[in-house]
């Protein structure tokens, strides 16, 4: 039996939009579920009935999202609007001055988290419910300040086939209105395999859109390779250098290791367009080269 807790409306301020250096928007599934393993540590300590409470898949469904930005009268392109930092005081002439300027990508965002979950039964229900409203309180979410949200709620996958219908109903009508982000490598390996070149410039072509001037008319129609609300995604990290340690690494009681932001093809799509709710779960797979965030494959 399956079991599923669901997080609704949780209205994040100033949460991280820049998920890797070369993209700006929603943030990654690596924030969503490195938040939800965060939550999960805490209940284990939370309640001793909670001890074996573990998470294994993460689905996010975004109702909103307003990058904050700004955009000049004459400007044609939109600019990041920066977080003004404290004072720095200069202690060769006892001066203060700005410090320096890094540009952050901030964000305004609504969702609601859906989590497959194990170790809560009927009895501790209630007490998980409970556990998980407190713990989400005391919490930052995707690097963003938690303002609001609903209390939690679990759900148990048991029953016959109609009664299982009805509560899968009940579960993906929860995460609406709003759109689920899956993961679309499968649909990034066909471009690339039918246009060539290597996977940069497939995912380029996935997510670029050109606009094509009808005949003898003045308007312009848009056009995409595929079809679909297709988006870059930042899905983990891989290993770009061996085992090693450092002087000041942070810390010292794990070999460090180098690596850089894993990107892939991923597109949001209404929770209701899929059969199960393990087809919108994205969890872990790791080896000694790959730390990545993964989702189950879409029936067909």
């Amino acid at each position: 039996m399956k079991v599923y807790m669901v997080i609704p409306k949780i209205e994040v301020q100033g949460a991280n939009a820049m998920s890797c250096p070369y993209i700006v928007g929603f943030p990654a599934m690596t924030a969503w579920l490195g938040a939800c393993h965060a939550m999960q540590r805490k209940m284990k300590i939370a309640d001793e009935a909670l001890k074996d409470f573990c998470v294994h898949g993460v689905a996010a469904s975004c109702h909103s999202f307003n990058l904050k930005k700004f955009k000049d009268h004459f400007d044609t392109y939109n600019y990041l609007a920066g977080m003004r930092k404290p004072l720095v005081k200069n202690n060769k002439n006892n001066t203060w001055g700005q410090p320096a300027f890094i540009e952050e990508a901030r964000a305004d965002v609504t969702v609601s988290l859906l989590l497959e979950i194990t170790g809560v039964d009927a009895e501790t229900k209630e007490k998980a419910e409970n556990a998980a409203e407190s713990i989400l309180a005391q919490m930052k979410l995707a690097g963003g300040d938690i303002m609001r949200y609903k209390k939690p709620e679990i759900y148990f996958m048991a029953g016959d086939a109609e009664m299982k219908k009805k509560i899968r109903h009940k579960i993906l009508g929860r995460l609406m209105p709003g759109y689920v982000l899956i993961d679309r490598t499968d649909l990034l390996k066909d471009i690339h395999d039918e246009a060539g070149g290597d996977m940069l410039d497939a995912l380029l072509k996935a997510i670029s859109v050109h606009y094509k001037k009808e005949r003898d008319e003045e308007t312009f129609s848009p056009s995409k390779m595929r079809s679909g609300w297709l988006v870059p995604t930042a899905a983990g990290y891989r290993a770009i250098s061996d085992v090693c340690s450092l002087d000041n690494q942070r810390d010292t009681a794990y070999p460090h290791k180098f690596v850089e932001s894993i990107m892939t093809l991923g597109e949001f799509i209404l929770p209701t367009k899929v059969n199960r709710i393990d087809d919108l779960l994205w969890h872990y797979e790791h080896d000694l080269k790959n730390y990545k965030c993964v989702n189950h494959k879409m029936e067909a």
